[in-house]
């Protein structure tokens, strides 16, 4: 079997999601092709997945460019299916495979927001999401409420046609991490508490959860040591 995989931001969720997906023995005697923009996507394939597992086919983010190098995949390749990952990635895929006899299933690595059909752009949003979402083969999610949330925003949809797929969390990596020592490294306080926030600075990551539990925390005259919340982005 030969299955094409395209993202279009390849960020952390979307290559975690490779990596337990795509990186088990039960994909071994497949023939993976990954198109995306590069994001280190050679290192982490390197690194994160078993030699010789997937082909990186490079491109870059822009309508045209993405939408030709995905069609030049299919010319020069006999792909079985194609997984697209990612609500914008999966349109521009869409988009071609309509024309087309392979079978096409995306996973939707974020939620909808309340508000995010609101306004006339809104409404146009909606009917672009509903015609991607209707036209798909399968839409996966990637938890039960990412699943419940989009049967919500789009209760039309065929709740058979919306699959759950939990990958779950290596546990194994972090507890062969090696310790470090921030408050040293940092030269920070050992008395100041330090939070750490793993995640993009985004709503549904709950990163403003972070920030409204902060100045609720700093306004607060009755805690004297304020802690520190440590990310990266």
């Amino acid at each position: 079997m030969k299955i094409l995989l395209v993202a279009r931001w390849p960020v952390g969720g979307i290559k975690t999601y490779i990596k337990y997906i795509y990186g088990s023995p039960l994909f071994e005697n497949v023939e993976l092709t990954l198109l995306a923009p590069p994001e280190d996507l050679e290192g982490f394939i390197i690194n994160q997945l078993p030699p010789g597992r997937i082909k990186l086919v490079l491109t870059k983010t822009g309508w045209f460019t993405f939408t030709k190098d995905f069609v030049s995949c299919l010319r020069k390749n006999n792909f079985d299916i194609v997984h697209s990952h990612g609500f914008t990635a999966s349109l521009f895929v869409q988009q071609i495979l309509v024309f087309s006899r392979i079978p096409h299933v995306m996973t939707g690595h974020d939620v909808f927001l309340p508000g995010a059909f609101s306004g006339a752009a809104g409404k146009i949003k909606k009917i672009i999401m509903n015609w991607l979402l209707n036209g798909v083969n399968r839409v996966l999610s990637v938890s039960e409420d990412a699943r419940n949330n989009m049967l919500e925003n789009f209760p039309q949809l065929n709740p058979q046609q919306v699959c759950n797929i939990t990958n779950g969390i290596d546990s194994e990596f972090f507890r062969a991490g090696i310790k470090r020592d921030l408050h040293n490294e940092l030269n920070i306080n050992k008395r100041i508490p330090l939070i750490g926030f793993f995640g993009r600075f985004m709503a549904q990551k709950g990163f403003i959860q972070i920030i409204q539990s902060m100045e609720k925390i700093v306004n607060d005259p009755a805690i004297v040591i304020k802690p520190i919340v440590l990310t990266f982005g």
